[in-house]
């Protein structure tokens, strides 16, 4: 029971500090938000980074990516980490793995699956290239609003619409 109440505890004051808005309770009893107030600059320059986000994410490009890795990992049927001490980054992680376990897949061969996950990553790379102005728009945006506001609004990309 003790351990749990530290564990509680600890993922509690984590998820506090962590917090990226919070409250104050002034000396009169007044309760003011300490979330910085954007710029009516930097306002405006997410508000365009949001329209060309999801541009980027509605473009041909995006979508023949996410098709090809979500078709990908969908004959592959791991639920677990994919790890491999051979792998020094994650495409070797993935690889090593599907090699490793091709019998857990849906792949004929571990050429096949090669073949695959390298038709995604030109994917990608062609991705990359046609929404480049938005990797632009998103650093001039980091340069108005900095780093933590950009960073957040990643974070919500992501969370809504998942890997892009």
């Amino acid at each position: 029971m003790k351990q749990f109440f530290f564990t509680a505890l600890f993922f509690f004051t984590v998820n506090i500090i962590q917090a990226q808005e919070y409250t104050v309770v002034g000396l009169d009893g007044e309760v003011e938000n300490a979330k910085p107030k954007l710029t009516d600059e930097c306002e405006e320059k997410m508000t365009a980074l949001k329209e060309r986000f999801l541009k980027m994410y509605e473009s041909p490009e995006a979508v023949n990516h996410r098709k090809l890795t979500e078709d990908f990992f969908a004959k592959v049927h791991n639920k677990e980490p994919m790890d491999d001490p051979r792998a020094t980054n994650f495409n070797e992680k993935i690889l090593f793995w599907v090699e490793a376990h091709i019998d857990q897949t849906d792949f004929s061969s571990v050429e096949e699956a090669k073949a695959a996950w390298n038709k995604k990553d030109k994917a990608l790379l062609a991705y990359t290239k046609a929404n480049m102005d938005y990797y632009v728009m998103l650093m001039q945006t980091m340069e108005t609003c900095g780093s933590d506001i950009v960073e957040e609004f990643e974070r919500e990309m992501h969370r809504v619409y998942g890997m892009y």
